[in-house]
């Protein structure tokens, strides 16, 4: 019986003048006013149905309504489907007309048979309802509202009253003739009253209340004396008294029906909403011979329809102050619908886009308006931008948006966007903060150019000074190498070499230490923890600069227990700690003057002293001594020497292994005192082995070895080799790559020490080569690069070993004994 068809989702958007007045209009574009539009037909406080398409299914139902037609299986059913035994009634032909013709239904008593016990019995029922159709954005009808309130028992109860006036009338009529079957009627009357399920009352025309049921007196808890005529004052709420006694006293002048909802107090003392229905009861000429009057509790009702009435004002006023709120925040939000079109913009996110965007903007206007670039200044692809993925259902955090807007400006923004989902975990909007960090990235980019900057020049710094040290060491190789040659050749004056040695161990220590403020700047420097005594440690450091105590005739006090004060460190990185120390007390000190050494454990820290009566620091340079080249000052001269990097290291090695170093002086001329401070270790660890570059006190001239040399530096490749051949060895000579291999074919050399800078071809070139054409040869790296990269490509590259000029004699003794070594456990593998 309708033709139409089932409508897509539903939202209810506006009211359509043209459609007719009240009727709905649906909008597929609107889901989240949808969710809200069900939730409030499920709270609504009276029964409620939402029937939908020609079938009239029901698609929304609230507990009202199932509970008033005593059925939970209707969602999703067909109207008739659920209710065979109404096709053809009254009710088929209201549903027909309000869903065909469009036209909204108000009945006041429509009668129709339910069965509400689930009996399988069917009974009559009233009920006064309304049919509001549904329609859509074209005007077609697409479903039906339903509102219903259960009037049967007042229907009852009228037509009872209805009935008992009728009687009430014939008796009158009859009154002179049948007195005293009135009077039974009237008690019959009362009776009824008496046994009705809600508080009733009657009351002469003139208002004066004459009879209560038993339901009244046992609510408020009065007895018929408290509430004879107008005594029904004292259980209503004296706020709404006068407007309740204004109503009244209409109703009694015009005989019109009586009909309100006010509070009445019960024998508890609590308030209760009743709706009051009082209905006149004529005699045959039409006057009002008496009233009927009914209170029925609808407190649960009332108290929902405040509080629905509450929370949509409350609501109203969420939104405003949210507008406030969100038009006073430093950052612009924006929200879209489903479909991506813009429903919300504040007031900086208007600032932030600028261009003329209306109110409902769609995501092509928005795409025109301004331009989306990722932070690399590529455009978006589509589905790609922030708010698009937030409707897809993702949440995207800081992400780095570049707009460049329709006025030809460009914004950088970070954005947060976040989908907003139904009840059912739908999307159905989406909000998205803009921060607008436009200054913030020009600052960024401009720090990362600089940094780019300091980069490039750092790097070029590491590279020179890395250079510098091979350069400086290219020369010492030789310097170095013939001083022990004529050590070991017992040559030359004994001062003169000691004085070169001395002059050369301080050159080598200050490319050292270059080359380690460098690796400790880029945080190259790797440690090598053990668990090693303090006591190891000033031992260790005492070797190293005895030449420089012992040429100053310094008396050396150490006051350190044998063990006891153990720290997890690299025990070589320590020693140079100390060492230094040591060197600067003995530098900075005139000579004879003695140098005091002591370790104890103060509180929870291992403190390490070194303590001397030397030239001492000012006061202002207590603050700067661990600064990079500082220096207290010095004569002209610069007798005492130094780059200024020693305290520097200093502080840096400590803090790698987790301490503090600290320097104290009363003055110049006064002294200076240094203290370290370590945390002891915390677990017992293998016991240092000892210093891994200790070197064996065997010669390897019980071991002569045909050895091929290579260096472009001449005089460096002379003196390695008159000190080899002074061991015992057979020693060829090469200063490039070709030559190298030519003379390697003559020799077939059992090991070839390379360095590995050379022309023509570099030493990993010539290390290959040399091993493609000798098999069994051992190969040696000699150079002036030392760090842990150079070293592990060496290895990488099949070196045996890895010697940093100047080399001594010892070391290339213990490298071609350790080569040995390892050859001869090879083969007796």
């Amino acid at each position: 019986m309708f033709d139409s068809e089932d409508p897509p989702g539903m939202t209810r958007e506006a009211a359509n003048p043209a459609a007719g007045r009240g009727i709905l209009i649906v909008d597929d574009d609107e889901p989240n006013l949808l969710a809200i539009e069900a939730t409030l037909l499920m709270q609504a406080p009276v029964a409620t149905a939402l029937v939908m398409g020609p079938q009239l299914v029901f698609e929304r139902v609230n507990p009202h309504f199932a509970r008033m037609v005593g059925r939970d299986d209707l969602l999703g059913r067909a109207y008739f489907d659920a209710f065979p035994h109404l096709v053809g009634t009254p009710v088929a032909e209201i549903l027909d007309r309000a869903y065909r013709l469009g036209e909204p239904h108000v009945s006041e008593e429509q009668e129709i048979a339910l069965d509400r016990d689930g009996h399988g019995q069917l009974e009559p029922c009233f009920f006064k309802f309304n049919l509001e159709p549904l329609r859509d954005a074209a005007g077609v009808v697409i479903g039906l509202v339903a509102v219903a309130v259960d009037v049967t028992e007042q229907v009852e109860a009228r037509r009872a009253l209805e009935r008992l006036g009728a009687e009430r009338a014939e008796l009158l009529a009859r009154e002179q003739a049948s007195r005293s079957r009135a009077e039974a009627s009237e008690r019959q009357l009362r009776v009824w009253i008496d046994t009705m399920p809600t508080l009733a009352w009657t009351a002469r025309a003139d208002g004066w209340i004459d009879f209560y049921n038993r339901r009244w007196y046992a609510y408020t808890g009065k007895t018929p004396e408290e509430m004879e005529g107008w005594d029904w004052q004292s259980v209503h709420d004296p706020a709404e008294l006068p407007h309740v006694m204004e109503a009244w006293q209409r109703s009694i002048a015009t005989g019109e029906p009586f009909e309100m909802t006010f509070p009445l107090r019960g024998a508890d003392g609590a308030y209760r909403w009743h709706l009051t229905r009082v209905e006149p009861l004529r005699d045959a000429d039409g006057r009002v011979v008496r009233w009927f009057g009914t209170n029925t509790d609808v407190d649960a009702r009332q108290r929902e329809e405040r509080a629905l009435a509450d929370a949509l004002a409350l609501e109203h006023r969420a939104q405003a102050r949210l507008t406030t709120i969100l038009d006073q925040m430093p950052v612009g939000v924006m929200i879209v619908d489903a479909t991506g079109r813009m429903t919300y913009m504040n007031l900086v996110a208007r600032e932030i886009f600028g261009g003329p965007i209306t109110q409902t903007a769609g995501p092509e206007e928005l795409d025109e308006v301004f331009k989306a670039r990722h932070r690399d200044g590529q455009p978006y692809a589509s589905g790609e931008r922030p708010v698009v993925r937030a409707l897809a259902g993702e949440v995207v955090r800081g992400e780095v948006v570049e707009l460049e807007r329709a006025d030809g400006q460009r914004a950088v923004v970070r954005v947060n966007a976040t989908p907003i989902c139904d009840d059912d975990g739908q999307v159905i909007a989406a909000v998205a903060a803009y921060d607008d960090i436009t200054d913030q990235e020009r600052l960024r980019r401009a720090t990362e150019a600089a940094r780019r900057d300091a980069e490039t020049a750092n790097q070029a710094k590491d590279d020179f000074i890395a250079m510098l040290g091979h350069e400086l060491r290219n020369p010492l190789a030789p310097i170095s190498t013939a001083l022990e040659l004529m050590a070991l050749r017992q040559t030359g004056g004994e001062k003169e070499r000691t004085v070169i040695e001395r002059q050369v161990a301080h050159l080598t220590q200050l490319v050292d230490d270059l080359l380690d403020i460098s690796r400790i700047t880029t945080g190259k420097i790797e440690l090598r923890r053990v668990r090693c005594e303090v006591a190891d440690i000033i031992n260790r450091a005492i070797e190293l600069t005895s030449p420089i105590l012992e040429s100053g005739a310094h008396e050396l006090t150490v006051d350190v227990p044998p063990t006891g004060l153990a720290i997890d460190g690299d025990l070589l990185r320590l020693a140079q700690v100390v060492a230094n120390l040591l060197s600067n007390a003995a530098k900075y000190s005139d000579p004879r003057t003695p140098i005091w050494v002591t370790a104890r454990r103060e509180d929870d820290q291992i403190a390490v002293r070194v303590r001397d009566r030397g030239i001492g620091m000012a006061p202002e340079m207590l603050p700067r001594v661990f600064d990079l080249f500082t220096q207290e000052r010095q004569a002209i001269d610069r007798s005492r020497g130094g780059l200024g990097l020693g305290l520097a290291i200093v502080r840096s090695l400590v803090h790698l292994h987790g301490g503090t170093v600290t320097a104290t002086s009363a003055g110049l001329g006064q002294g200076s005192e240094l203290v370290l401070r370590f945390p002891p270790a915390l677990q017992e660890h293998e016991p240092a082995a000892g210093d891994a570059r200790r070197i064996s006190s065997r010669r390897i001239v019980e071991l002569p070895r045909r050895i091929l040399l290579v260096d472009d530096n001449e005089d460096a490749a002379l003196m390695l080799s008159e000190m080899l051949q002074a061991l015992g060895h057979t020693i060829g000579i090469a200063h490039d790559g070709p030559s190298a291999l030519r003379r390697a074919a003559e020799l077939q050399p059992e090991v070839a020490i390379l360095d590995i800078g050379l022309p023509v071809m570099d030493g990993y070139e010539l290390g290959a080569a040399l091993r493609e054409a000798h098999a069994t040869i051992r190969l040696v790296a000699l150079t002036g690069y030392g760090d842990a990269r150079d070293r592990a490509r060496s290895e990488e590259a099949g070196f045996d070993a890895h010697l940093v000029k100047p080399v001594s004699l010892a070391h290339v003794e213990a490298t071609l004994r350790s080569i040995h070594d390892r050859a001869s456990a090879s083969s007796a593998k």
